[in-house]
């Protein structure tokens, strides 16, 4: 009942008042948050404590609607969500939690979180001494028990809650099931394997072969050229085309061989000056090139930290696909190296002035086996193994060209 300023009364004003404040406490005391009071017309010091009062009972009613909400949210989580108090014990889970894992409230709360995880005693000490450090776990894999005892793949994310006095005040576990991933994971790696088999046994029994097709067109091509029942200018011009396709044959099963290598091999980090490991493979590569320039212009002292190997074969596949793809009308074709240093990577770009790629094949361009034109000797491997080692080494690529303008491609690499 709210008691309206015209109501008479058997009681003094200021007696009335102590009481309606004693009231007006019991009331929102025992969780009636909607209880408010009216204040008299004088205005004084009960008035003010009355005002107060009521104020307070409608944060109250709001802060409870909004943690109504909060749990409606915090229950409908498809995630399994587990809030732990200071000293580490099971305060609060989610409805997906009590499914999966078969626990109710009470039945796991005040038990240490360690119960939770197939954890040795060292990784678990590893584990709390990362997150005092960081205060933040994320995607840290490991298994959940269930009640009946079994384990369940998951990825955990964990975080400190902090207060505003900078206080813990327990800490916050979100966890995603990933058992049906680590099944396609393992299915997926047999799959590679068996890829990997398949491609190593199919370039080992080519090899052989086609060793013997290159030489044999040598033989031919100078038989043939002597011989006065052919014409010379005919077996020359199909010595050529079996020599040519044997070549792309050839660069083909390198380049096969080299994504096995990729796949398999992970990446051996290591200072190195960006400068000289560049000069070095441009000079052994691509210094006879004839009609084809390569400027490099990279600070003598830029360092960077990654794989050697693979920045060569990221740098020996772009070069070269500048020279395979000149434009021959130009009378300079060329292209360039250059690299600048930020804070969180380092950029590297290969820009050439050749003939540039159509907006078609931009798309696809990192694609196995796709190639731009017929009219190149290629096997369409070599910018799939270019984004594949970028890919590796949890770097970006991008590119931009221009048909009869060149072609720019962007090298981010972490630092």
């Amino acid at each position: 009942m709210i008691p309206s300023k015209g109501d008479n009364f058997n009681f003094n004003q200021k007696d009335y008042r102590f009481e309606l404040i004693q009231e007006l406490l019991v009331e929102l005391a025992s969780g009636n948050l909607s209880y408010r009071s009216l204040t008299s017309e004088k205005g004084d010091e009960l008035d003010a404590i009355i005002t107060g009062i009521n104020m307070l009972g409608e944060e109250l009613q709001s802060s409870t609607v909004d943690k109504e909400f909060l749990n409606t949210i915090f229950e409908s989580i498809m995630d399994m969500v587990v809030v732990l108090d200071p000293e580490l014990r099971v305060d609060t889970i989610n409805q997906n939690f009590k499914d999966v894992l078969g626990y109710t409230l009470e039945e796991i709360r005040t038990s240490h979180f360690k119960k939770l995880f197939d954890l040795t005693n060292v990784e678990f000490s590893s584990l709390i001494n990362s997150l005092n450090i960081h205060r933040k776990i994320k995607n840290y894999e490991t298994n959940f028990l269930t009640k009946g005892g079994n384990l369940i793949p998951v990825s955990v994310s964990i975080s400190k809650l902090i207060g505003k006095k900078d206080e813990e005040k327990g800490i916050l576990i979100v966890a995603k099931e990933i058992g049906h991933l680590k099944r396609n994971e393992t299915e997926l790696k047999k799959r590679n394997e068996e890829l990997n088999t398949f491609i190593y046994k199919l370039s080992h029994d080519l090899r052989g072969p086609l060793s013997s097709i290159l030489g044999l067109t040598d033989i031919a091509g100078k038989e043939l050229s002597s011989s006065n029942k052919i014409n010379p200018k005919e077996a020359k011009y199909y010595n050529n085309l079996i020599r040519e396709s044997a070549i792309k044959l050839d660069g083909i099963i390198r380049n096969l061989n080299e994504v096995i290598q990729l796949r398999q091999r992970k990446p051996a980090i290591s200072s190195i000056n960006l400068k000289n490991e560049v000069s070095k493979l441009i000079a052994n590569k691509f210094s006879t090139k004839t009609n084809f320039s390569v400027f490099i212009n990279i600070q003598n002292d830029l360092n960077i930290n990654t794989d050697p190997s693979f920045l060569e074969v990221i740098i020996d596949h772009l070069v070269d696909n500048s020279y395979k793809f000149r434009n021959k009308k130009q009378l300079f074709p060329f292209c360039e190296i250059t690299a600048s240093k930020m804070k969180s990577f380092t950029l590297i770009k290969v820009k050439d002035n050749g003939r540039g790629i159509s907006q078609e094949h931009l798309e696809k361009i990192f694609t196995m086996f796709h190639r731009a034109t017929a009219d190149v000797l290629g096997s369409g491997l070599g910018l799939f193994i270019v984004k594949s080692i970028v890919d590796k080494i949890e770097g970006e690529i991008q590119l931009f060209s221009k048909i009869g303008e060149g072609t720019e491609f962007l090298i981010f690499i972490p630092n």
